[in-house]
């Protein structure tokens, strides 16, 4: 990628045409000049100086949207572009927003991908373009706002911040997504507030600008509305405040109008309005603040969640490890704080001054972005405030530090010039680096980019792609169960429910479970990520009865069974064989189970601490118990229902970061007062070169002879050797299950 050489070019030719300060109220925002130029000097100073503003602002926007385009190029992304990319697809299709998809946000990102496929056609790249345009746009707006609020050379850093964003935090700034596209149009915005402070006609549109936000974003917009409506009444010359504010709400209740118009037309008012206002609720998604002490460190309970915190250009780099560098976390703690800082520097400099509104709206649009790290302060939302506050920052830099004339340009130019090219220098490096380790194009022909991050290089997600489209019947829909709506945009599988995936669980599980049940009924193969996290929820928490169906009518392929864990993160479920509703599930925390080890004697004593409680693999949800010196083990009490049996699965050797001992014999024992039976027994070794232990092996007994009897039924471990410290045995979806159904009965019938 040249982007980084022609910035410094750019940017070195333009540094020297930046020098006086702007102030509001003055003319078209232009910059006061010394009185002693006559008038046709000052013109023509004036007339050369929006010259070269006019060409510094097309140059950046040309060089944001191209090295936009070029990072365009790399890395497919699953959850968050892949919702635009598959509800932009259905809009062409026919669909409407809200009542036939349902969504939380606003529609405006959705209508831009569904208007580029009617007229482009389907393909990442094409949405992708219309990104990189709205990023052009935001990248000049960032330099006149700079310029024009006395930052002189600054204003180019400001912009070159803004258009080495897409390199340095990679990949989202480059990808299709509604937050993606609400900041490049706060800067656009914020660019129509600032000519909104000396012209109502340019208030308008600032005011539809921020409408158009905040039906991207809700919580972006909303404060951009609040920020900018404030700034344009406080800064528009006197006489004009009131009308100049009146102009941006009146355009802003313009587009809102319209907008409800237009869903109040198509019969959708209600559901558009509730979508926006109600359904959102909820904290599922909420996430600590980084500790910002001390330097170069995580506190204990984020180290093991590093992904959250660090930015994920960092994992890209180092190929998928974690454990970063205290300079690396360091560097991570300065981005968090830097929204805040910045505003509270803000702050402090208004004490020893007026600032112009430049600055002002450029502070409001960095606080907008940095919204974006509440509730969820994490890496994939520190992306899109932190290049808005570096940009900020350069344009205070110039007006905290008050210097001779002299000096301050010779500084400034200096300053601004090593800037960018830091940017610049290290954005080529980086580019670099990505296109070297990028792999080439495997999702689709409708996704003709190169994946760059290790899970995506690999061929999980292709083996997929690839397994779909050969066994899928035309128009055959398929179910995403998870976070990888891009699936159904890659492999032209319908989607028969109208949720795009566990993106939209809170405030409508019951309802959603209700919903994909029925779809169930109809759906040959699903998807299903094995990344469940307990950052949040895990899946079978947030949709348990979706769950129960997967385990009861869905196996595992054997073409994603077995393999390393790089290769089996995202599988394929296939229905099959019925098997049978849950009558008691022996995972509920409220049977008691009684977890024990068997000490060197062979006595039992309870367990050290909780059981395990581990993320969903293969379609089985995991109890692990701990071992002692000879085993161990779980035992419920209970009664047995009729034509009850008993279905379980062994075999994983490592699970989330737990062992088993590499020889195990598994015993299902069941007592009904007396001495325990022994039902049924596996021996399983994990010892080369039968494997590492990556399927399941399913264990079926039946216990219609214990019907309405009382028993404890216990699982049990029993070791060769002596298990290491910390080793548990694990058991796969233990539970009790009835006999199957008639063909074609729904999947909730059972729950």
């Amino acid at each position: 990628m040249q982007a980084g050489d022609a910035a410094a070019r750019v940017g070195l030719t333009l540094l020297q045409q930046e020098s006086a300060p702007c102030y509001p109220g003055t003319k078209g925002g232009q910059a006061r000049r010394p009185k002693t130029f006559s008038n046709a000097g000052r013109e023509r100073m004036q007339s050369g100086d929006d010259k070269y503003a006019r060409v510094a602002a097309a140059a950046w926007c040309a060089l944001g949207g191209a090295i936009c385009f070029t990072m365009a190029q790399l890395e497919p992304n699953l959850l968050e572009e892949g919702l635009l990319l598959h509800v932009g697809e259905r809009l062409v299709a026919g669909e409407r927003l809200y009542s036939d998809i349902v969504l939380v946000t606003g529609p405006v990102p959705y209508t831009l991908v569904g208007a580029v496929f009617w007229l482009f056609g389907p393909s990442m790249l094409a949405a992708r373009a219309a990104v990189a345009l709205l990023q052009a746009l935001a990248c000049a707006a960032a330099y006149d706002m700079g310029r024009r609020g006395g930052a002189g050379p600054w204003a180019h850093a400001a912009a070159a911040a803004l258009a080495f964003a897409p390199v340095l935090l990679f990949p989202l700034l480059s990808a299709a997504f509604y937050t993606t596209i609400s900041t490049s149009l706060t800067f656009s915005a914020a660019w129509l507030a600032l000519r909104g402070v000396d012209s109502a006609r340019w208030g308008v549109a600032a005011g539809a600008a921020i409408a158009l936000t905040a039906l991207s974003k809700q919580t972006v917009g909303a404060l951009l509305a609040v920020l900018f409506v404030t700034t344009v009444a406080t800064c528009a010359p006197r006489g004009l405040r009131l009308r100049h504010a009146l102009a941006v709400c009146a355009g802003g209740a313009g587009t809102a109008i319209l907008t409800l118009a237009w869903y109040g037309a198509g019969g959708d008012l209600e559901v558009f309005v509730s979508s926006l206002l109600a359904t959102p609720s909820g904290s599922v998604f909420n996430s600590p603040f980084i500790d910002l002490w001390p330097p170069g460190e995580l506190s204990p309970e984020l180290k093991l969640l590093e992904y959250y915190y660090v930015p994920e250009i960092v994992f890209i780099l180092r190929d998928g490890k974690l454990n970063s560098p205290p300079f690396l976390v360091f560097l991570s703690q300065l981005l968090f704080i830097l929204p805040v800082a910045v505003l509270a520097v803000t702050a402090l400099r208004r004490a020893f001054g007026p600032l112009p509104a430049a600055i002002w709206i450029f502070a409001g649009a960095t606080l907008a972005c940095g919204s974006n790290l509440l509730p969820r302060a994490d890496s994939g939302h520190l992306v899109f405030a932190a290049p808005a506050a570096l940009a900020y920052a350069f344009c205070l830099v110039p007006l905290c530090l008050p210097t001779r004339e002299a000096a301050r340009r010779t500084g400034a130019t200096l300053g601004a010039g090593a800037a960018i090219a830091v940017l610049a220098g290290t954005s080529l490096w980086v580019s670099s680096q990505l296109f070297e380790i990028a792999g080439a194009p495997s999702y689709g022909p409708k996704v003709p980019v190169r994946p760059v991050s290790p899970p995506k290089r690999g061929d999980a997600v292709p083996r997929v792609i690839r397994y779909l489209r050969t066994n899928l019947e035309a128009n055959e829909p398929i179910f995403v169960a998870r976070t990888e709506p891009l699936i159904y945009f890659a492999t032209d599988a319908p989607n028969p429910t109208p949720y795009t995936g566990a993106l939209q669980v809170w405030g409508i599980r019951g309802e959603q479970q209700d919903t994909i049940l029925t779809a169930l009924d109809n759906v040959r193969f699903a998807v299903m990520s094995d990344l469940d996290e307990p950052v949040h929820t895990f899946y079978r928490d947030e949709l348990p009865r979706v769950q129960e169906a997967f385990e009861r009518f869905y196996h595992v392929p054997s073409l994603f069974a077995g393999r390393k864990r790089e290769e089996d993160w995202l599988l394929v479920l296939e229905r099959g064989a019925d098997r049978g509703p849950t009558l008691i599930d022996l995972r509920d925390p409220t049977l008691g189970a009684k977890a024990w080890i068997r000490k060197p004697d062979g006595s039992r004593t309870p367990a050290p601490g909780p059981m395990l409680d581990l993320p969903t693999r293969q379609n089985r949800r995991p109890l692990a118990h701990a071992l002692g010196a000879r085993g161990g083990g779980v035992d419920w009490e209970f009664r047995v229902p009729r034509n009850a049996r008993l279905q379980v699965a062994t075999g994983f050797k490592n699970l989330h970061r737990s062992k088993q001992p590499n020889r195990l014999q598994f015993l299902v024992r069941l007592s009904t007062g007396g001495n325990f039976e022994t039902l049924a027994s596996r021996r399983v070794k994990f010892d080369p070169p039968r494997g590492n232990g990556r399927r399941w092996n399913e264990i079926e007994v039946d216990l219609s002879r214990f019907a309405n009897r009382q028993v404890v039924l216990r699982l049990e471990a029993l070791a060769d050797n002596v298990p290491r410290p910390g080793r548990v045995a694990f058991w796969g979806s233990p539970r009790l299950a009835g006999p199957p159904e008639a063909e074609g009965s729904s999947p909730a019938a059972g729950s």
